[in-house]
């Protein structure tokens, strides 16, 4: 850009055209010609999107065990695996791949680890055996602890369709350091394609959660 402007100004004066210095008028029009390019490009930008993890809540009964009764569970902030560990969502061209491709303008809102942590708290709440369940404070008094670790989670695309998985291994323990259950789950969720890529994301979660859900009652019988 700037050798552009110097070679066109001098030869504007070579032609006779200008004389002596450059009328303001001209100036502005010169920075005016400059600047407005430069401020239609910055408004085409495209708009980043910020997403959580809303899965469902849990389909037990909030009283899933008697009060003063079951497990006390806090949930620690999940481990994530690379390349997944960052706020950008993931895909893979396809299935046969081991490059990852990333989206610049869709970002998870906060660290992928916490997200599944407060998501997972909400959809275990009521399961048979479990008293409580919220994010683990320094502060609390818990008979368990829950966490894990994302092993992945992204887009796998194709001609017809997109689809999201996700691997998981989570793991309750409880004061002692005593495993009282664990397990690795692998899910997975598909949309159409043109569909907003947190759609099947969020559907491999769900997939996730219903899975959590039923092995940890099991555990707990």
């Amino acid at each position: 850009m700037h050798r552009v402007i110097a070679s066109s100004v001098p030869s504007v004066a070579r032609a006779g055209l200008l004389a002596g210095p450059l009328p303001w008028f001209l100036i502005w029009l010169l920075l005016w010609l400059l600047i407005t390019p430069v401020l239609g490009c910055a408004g085409s930008l495209p708009e980043i999107h910020y997403y959580t993890l809303l899965g469902p809540q849990s389909s037990y009964s909030t009283s899933g065990a008697a009060e003063g009764e079951g497990l006390a569970i806090g949930v620690e902030s999940f481990a994530v695996d690379p390349p997944y560990d960052q706020d950008r969502l993931v895909y893979r061209p396809n299935e046969d791949t081991t490059e990852v491709g990333f989206y610049t303008y869709h970002r998870w809102a906060s660290p992928l680890g916490r997200l599944v942590a407060v998501a997972i708290g909400g959809a275990l709440r009521g399961t048979p055996g479990v008293a409580s369940v919220e994010p683990a404070v320094s502060t609390g008094s818990y008979s368990a602890q829950l966490r894990g670790r994302v092993i992945r989670f992204e887009e796998i695309e194709s001609a017809s369709t997109s689809e999201a998985r996700m691997t998981v291994e989570v793991e309750l323990v409880d004061r002692d350091g005593e495993r009282l259950w664990k397990e690795t789950i692998t899910s997975s969720g598909r949309s159409g394609v043109g569909s907003d890529p947190i759609a099947h994301f969020n559907s491999a979660f769900e997939d996730f959660l219903d899975q959590a859900r039923t092995s940890l009652a099991v555990a707990l019988q």
